[in-house]
């Protein structure tokens, strides 16, 4: 795969400190989609096997989204999406404030989800 190849490959950058409610997608050299987040993601990193992270996607990009890493599970975005101190609750198909009592390190020990 050539150096322009390789560029073009959907890949997942570091971690998001953007809180807005606005689509992750950032083309290489090129602003950020402004456009409303409509999807959430939660994706498994290929290059960590076992470790999950959060994709905010609009429609027009979510196809991108999905190339990106596997998808575990996805819903609509609203509400605590994207937040800080939420975790990812799957029988409810959304996010929630965490009011597990656990600080925030020790949580990512043992994983940010949590079935209802």
């Amino acid at each position: 795969m050539t150096d322009a190849d390789q560029a073009r490959v959907p890949q997942i950058r570091g971690k998001d400190t953007d809180y807005r409610a606005i689509c992750a997608y950032e083309p290489p050299g090129e602003p950020r989609c402004q456009s409303a987040a409509e999807i959430h993601m939660l994706v498994e990193q290929e290059s960590s096997p076992g470790v999950t992270v959060t994709l905010a996607s609009c429609q027009e990009h979510r196809q991108i989204a999905c190339a990106a890493a596997p998808v575990v599970d996805e819903h609509d975005y609203r509400g605590a999406c994207g937040l800080p101190g939420t975790v990812w609750v799957f029988s409810e198909k959304q996010c929630d404030i965490d009011d597990s009592g656990q600080e925030p390190e020790l949580c990512a020990l043992v994983g940010t989800t949590r079935e209802a």
